[in-house]
């Protein structure tokens, strides 16, 4: 059954996180990371929304309201884009992992997932985080942390700056 919720929230972070490669991007950058936000019976307006940070520093925050959807476009700091980078070239393949699979969960609450895009021959989308139903799950070998926090702090600035 562990195995089973392990798998399903992998499979789910996947599917959630998932943002098509057809997303606008500046000239010459590629899609490097995704802050998914979705769903939930809580009247919020951060509900909906989703930020795509670039390869050249760029971040787009679509945020999506009843009326429609609304494009911010920002940036990241030359420290910040180099940080997550290298924490990027630094991640293997690893799952999601939930500490305590067995507490109870809640159907109200958004789902968060958050994905990094590394490229070679092919895209490759490792999770980096998801969080679903009151559940955190982080990856295995806990990498990842600080392109995290970075993503909340831009999401949070961009909102801030333009709501």
């Amino acid at each position: 059954m562990k195995t089973f919720k392990i798998v399903s929230l992998v499979l789910t972070a996947l599917a959630i996180a998932s943002t098509s490669l057809a997303d606008p991007a500046p000239q010459g950058a590629m899609q490097l990371l995704a802050r998914k936000q979705m769903g939930s019976f809580f009247p919020s307006p951060v509900a909906n929304f989703q930020l795509t940070v670039f390869t050249d520093g760029t971040a787009k925050l679509l945020f999506t309201r009843q009326s429609g959807s609304l494009p911010v476009v920002g940036k990241v700091s030359e420290k910040e884009l180099q940080l997550m980078k290298t924490e990027i070239a630094e991640l293997n393949a690893a799952e999601l992992v939930d500490p305590d699979p067995n507490a109870p969960i809640c159907m109200d609450a958004n789902t968060v997932a958050y994905t990094a895009f590394r490229r070679s021959e092919f895209v490759r989308e490792l999770p980096l985080r998801l969080f679903s139903g009151c559940h955190t799950s982080n990856r295995k070998d806990h990498k990842g942390a600080q392109t995290i926090s970075i993503l909340d702090e831009t999401a949070l600035r961009l909102f801030n700056a333009n709501y």
